[in-house]
């Protein structure tokens, strides 16, 4: 699944609810959690609710959709995922993960839902936030709860706040976090996205904090406003010259192996298996932005 930007929606504004089919976002993230205060959930859900029915799929066929729902332990989750379920939705996020239990317990809520609905069983996906040093830890259990989660997020914001953390522009603070949840995410064969970069205004550092994050091995990155979607977008999509190259490994290979080599050069590079399929893996991502 084609993941490097999600962007945050508030779901009781209808104005910015209206623009989701237009920003350039690979998925958009319909909150009802930090986004919305206690007053006004119950606005939000029926305004997501009425979004999702009227979503235009033809304007942009490739999007998914995602309702950040409040946490289990609010005693909101079943009433929020009541509101907006949907065969338009591509599934939910699931915030303040800790604990493998709480994965399983909204795994049947949406099975429950999905038979009531008449919507396919299984088809709503989990994304899970992870935003304390307690899921972080639990994370490779947490994550292998459900054949629902499709991807597992890192709560930056959150998570710098329970490890009494300060929040700086390079991102070092959360430089164990990360890479735990990307191995995490890596083990269960899942994308790992990285945490929003909070200073909107602030282009360079979300460059490259969004670069660093791949280089971590996060596949994207949430957002917050669709004036960082064009950056993130970039940062995760492969380089012309690493397309080419991998092409040339593919394509090196397929003579290698005609001549019984299972190692062999490129460009001054020895190729073995693990690089190859490493190539393999970015041309597969790349044919699916071209169909994005």
């Amino acid at each position: 699944m084609l993941l490097r930007s999600l962007l945050f929606m508030p779901g009781d504004s209808e104005k910015i609810l209206g623009k989701a089919e237009k920003v350039k976002a690979d998925a958009v993230i319909f909150d009802l959690e930090d986004a919305v205060s206690l007053d006004n959930k119950e606005q939000a859900r029926g305004l997501v609710a009425e979004k999702l029915a009227s979503l235009d799929s033809a304007a942009s066929p490739a999007k998914k959709y995602f309702v950040r729902v409040n946490a289990l332990n609010t005693g909101l989750l079943e009433e929020d995922l009541s509101a907006v379920i949907s065969d338009k939705l591509t599934g939910i996020m699931l915030p303040k993960t800790e604990e493998a239990a709480d994965v399983q317990k909204a795994d049947h809520m949406l099975k429950q839902l999905e038979e009531k609905n008449e919507i396919a069983a299984g088809s709503l996906g989990i994304i899970l936030l992870f935003e304390s040093a307690r899921g972080i830890l639990a994370a490779p259990r947490i994550i292998s709860a459900s054949d629902r989660v499709l991807a597992a997020a890192l709560g930056g914001e959150d998570l710098s706040l329970d490890l009494n953390a300060v929040r700086t522009r390079e991102g070092q603070e959360l430089f164990y976090s990360r890479s735990r949840l990307v191995l995490a995410a890596s083990a269960a064969q899942i994308p790992a996205l990285d945490t929003v970069f909070t200073d909107f205004k602030d282009s360079e550092g979300l460059e490259q904090d969004s670069r660093t994050a791949r280089r971590l091995g996060f596949t994207g990155k949430l957002a917050i406003h669709p004036g960082q979607l064009e950056i993130i977008n970039q940062a995760f999509t492969p380089e012309k010259e690493e397309i080419e190259f991998a092409r040339r490994v593919v394509e090196a290979q397929q003579q290698a192996g005609q001549e019984g080599r299972a190692v062999y050069e490129v460009e001054g590079r020895m190729i073995d298996p693990p690089v190859v399929e490493r190539a393999r893996k970015l041309l597969k991502n790349v044919e699916e932005l071209e169909n994005f």
